[in-house]
């Protein structure tokens, strides 16, 4: 349901607001997100993350599977700063 303007908090469960960003595109299952390396070269996500992370037992179901979402990020605290 998001989309390119739309605000975004990240709130740590315990300790409050980490973060505030805006979206800046589309969402995509997680299937189809690919993230640099340290190389500089892209890879999909789910290959750069610990074996079965966001639910990739899921990712051929559109209704179960992880979304991404990019963002700009506008700002960003520590967890021992969260509001």
């Amino acid at each position: 349901m998001l989309k390119p303007g739309d605000p975004v908090w990240v709130k740590v469960r315990d300790y409050g607001f980490v973060g505030v960003a805006a979206v800046t595109g589309t969402p995509e299952p997680a299937r189809d997100v690919k993230v640099r390396n340290e190389a500089g070269g892209l890879l999909p996500v789910l290959d750069a993350v610990k074996p079965g992370s966001f639910h990739s037992q899921f990712i051929d179901d559109l209704e179960k599977c992880e979304w991404f979402v990019p963002v700009d990020w506008l700002e960003t605290k520590p967890q021992s700063e969260a509001v």
